[in-house]
């Protein structure tokens, strides 16, 4: 994954799935806290896996923009372990979706918004947050988020490009 020089960055992984962060700062917090949250700018590359506890993940992005995997949805939504309305389908309302293929889309929340952006650990600021999701033909979830400052949003298309795993 490409990201601004300077940048530092820290790994998760786990049975779900697996998580980088990068950040101008320190990276370590957002290891350490599940709760800890990117309030500026960021970038965070996760990968839910659908066979997995990342299946709840998986399914939430999947119900939000990949309407040829509702039967992943619904299998994963009618396990009860979680309400059925964490598996919202269709786009956010203010977002901004373009459909790359049927397994891949590329997103904006807009600036103060929730959306897709947001379901990440970078929450809602002043400054859009851009990002792209697929699936593969195991139904894990890639979502690739970041907010970039407008000094290195120029930035910002040649790391959406960069291939995804």
């Amino acid at each position: 994954m490409l990201a601004p020089r300077g940048w530092k960055c820290v790994g998760l992984y786990g049975s779900n799935g697996s998580t980088l962060f990068v950040v101008p700062g320190d990276p370590h917090q957002l290891a350490l806290s599940q709760n800890s949250r990117i309030k500026g700018q960021g970038i965070q590359l996760s990968t839910s896996y659908g066979n997995t506890s990342g299946r709840f993940e998986a399914a939430k992005i999947a119900a939000r923009l990949f309407p040829n995997r509702q039967a992943f949805v619904d299998a994963v939504a009618n396990e009860g372990l979680l309400p059925k309305d964490e598996f919202r389908n269709g786009p956010f309302p203010r977002d901004r979706v373009q459909h790359l293929g049927p397994d891949q889309v590329a997103f904006e929340t807009p600036a103060n918004e929730d959306g897709l952006g947001t379901m990440s650990r970078l929450v809602k600021s002043q400054d859009p947050i851009q990002g792209i999701a697929k699936m593969n033909g195991s139904n894990d979830a890639t979502l690739l988020v970041m907010r970039l400052n407008p000094t290195l949003r120029d930035l910002a298309p040649t790391i959406l490009r960069s291939p995804l795993p």
